[in-house]
């Protein structure tokens, strides 16, 4: 077991530095073909071993999904690399579900994520089948949505491979990978994007009440490919993740680094002046300080009390941005006349089935101009009825529901206080989303939910661990770098298995 954790842990390391090089020779030639050098070694690597494969797919999921190689480094052709990883992944995955003299991987899934699946291939067919009615206002970006293709490729797929990620992730978990090989791509995921934030807002010369001012949100860093409701969004799921494993880091480095990842996401997601995101991120507080001891409480009361006292003016008057007008619309800053009254009529007439995923471009209400020109609603729940109606949007609330009553039965029960906080803080995320939702981003897959399917994945992966193995935990894990270090020595009565 021990050589076998050696040799996993070496070929990681193998195809991370190949990866690296390969990177750093792309950046510095600006040619494609640099990564050819290393693509060939780091697919035999993939191959060899199907746990590397599942954590290399997670890193490039995050980097794709984060959209950093396009947006400042113009690798448009970065998509290819996610696809090469993927069927990879999924070779590596049969292979090892067919070799001969070794333990053989289990697909660890449930019919669930199958449905939820099932349920947005056929919402994106549909959806390619209509793109033809999207309007020429909504295609401004670059990005000729009205193509098949393309729509398949920019919202079909990324929606797909996240929960094909879950599954990957469930399995090598459920094969005895380290809960830590993906906290820390999370952790890193975190880090890129609280720093492009924080830069973007320091570098703007604009001042933080220009940038809070309604009329200005669409182009608040919008430099950095997303809106900045969806960083809000993002931010909020991951610090609700990552607030629940903290406690589970014994030692003064690992809870310092968690500590400033959090302390760096909640930063960053204030700068971002989303208000959805703001709700999110005080029920996430609210909920995790309901369970702590006296003396925590009253430490957290301390730190709202100075927050509320230094923050600065901008912030509080986004926070409270229309409020003393009591006018429903002007709260939502328009939406609830603009947006949601006038799509009601085109939920009405596709109520059962809905229209295909997105399918707000080309809604009777946006080709007659009857909302503003949006891609999104700004009310998951609203969209889902759009996108699948009632029938389809049925197993998607189900898988949540699923995925919510799993985070908190293992956060109960398993017998490793890192997974039990870590599927804490993923109860946490699913509130921080359920919040959020009313407001901004949508309840079908995207990059701002990347973290939340990861830790779908280890979730899936350790209840199947427990139903394989006859509720006897996966290993222990004995060697891992100081700085996010769980438990190395198993709870009293706890079985490793070997």
């Amino acid at each position: 077991m021990k050589s076998d954790a050696s040799s996993a842990h070496g070929i990681l390391h193998i195809t991370i530095l190949l990866g690296i090089l390969g990177a750093v020779a792309l950046v510095l030639s600006r040619h494609p073909e640099a990564l050819v050098l290393t693509a060939v070694p780091v697919a035999a690597l993939m191959l060899l071993n199907y746990r590397v494969a599942a954590v290399i797919t997670t890193w490039v999921l995050l980097i794709w999904l984060s959209r950093l190689a396009v947006v400042f480094f113009d690798f448009v052709l970065f998509s290819y690399v996610v696809y090469a990883c993927i069927c990879l992944t999924a070779v590596a995955c049969a292979l090892r579900m067919v070799a001969p003299g070794r333990v053989r991987l289990r697909l660890t899934t449930n019919p669930w994520i199958w449905l939820f699946i099932a349920v947005l291939i056929v919402g994106g067919l549909r959806g390619a089948a209509s793109v033809d009615g999207i309007p020429p206002w909504l295609l401004v970006d670059n990005v000729d949505y009205a193509t098949p293709w393309v729509y398949i490729r920019t919202v079909v797929l990324p929606a797909v491979f996240l929960p094909v990620l879950a599954i990957f992730v469930a399995a090598a978990v459920e094969d005895g990978e380290r809960l830590t090989r993906f906290i820390v791509p999370m952790c890193a995921f975190v880090w890129a994007i609280g720093i492009l934030i924080l830069g973007a807002v320091a570098l703007s010369g604009q001042s933080l009440l220009g940038m809070a001012q309604a009329d200005e949100r669409n182009e608040h860093l919008a430099a950095l490919g997303f809106h900045s409701n969806e960083f809000g969004t993002m931010l909020a799921v991951a610090y609700a993740l990552l607030l629940g494993i903290r406690d589970a880091v014994p030692g003064r480095r690992g809870k310092t680094a968690i500590s400033l990842t959090l302390a760096l996401a909640a930063s960053a997601l204030v700068l971002t002046f989303s208000r959805g995101a703001y709700v999110a991120f005080a029920v996430t507080n609210l909920l995790f300080f309901m369970r702590a001891s006296p003396r925590r409480k009253a430490a957290f009361v301390i730190v709202v009390v100075l927050a509320f006292l230094v923050a600065p003016a901008a912030i509080a008057d986004r926070a409270q941005y229309a409020i003393d007008s009591r006018d429903a619309n002007a709260i939502s800053a328009g939406r609830v006349d603009n947006i949601w009254m006038p799509l009601l009529p085109d939920v009405r007439e596709h109520l059962l089935f809905g229209q295909g995923l997105e399918s707000i471009m080309w809604t009777e209400a946006q080709r007659f101009e009857l909302i503003f020109p949006v891609n999104l609603s700004h009310n998951a729940y609203l969209d889902l009825l759009l996108d699948f109606g009632i029938v389809g949007s049925l197993p998607i609330l189900a898988w949540y529901a699923h995925l919510w009553r799993g985070f908190i039965r293992q956060a109960k029960h398993d017998e490793d206080e890192a997974y039990r906080r870590f599927f804490y803080g993923g109860h946490l995320a699913l509130a921080s989303l359920a919040v959020s939702a009313l407001a901004n981003d949508r309840l079908t897959p995207t990059a701002t939910t990347v973290c939340l399917w990861i830790a779908a994945g280890v979730l899936m992966g350790r209840q199947a661990a427990y139903a394989n193995r006859g509720s006897r935990p996966a290993p222990i894990e004995r060697t891992r770098p100081r700085w996010v270090r769980m438990n190395d020595v198993a709870p009293r009565g706890a079985v490793s298995i070997s």
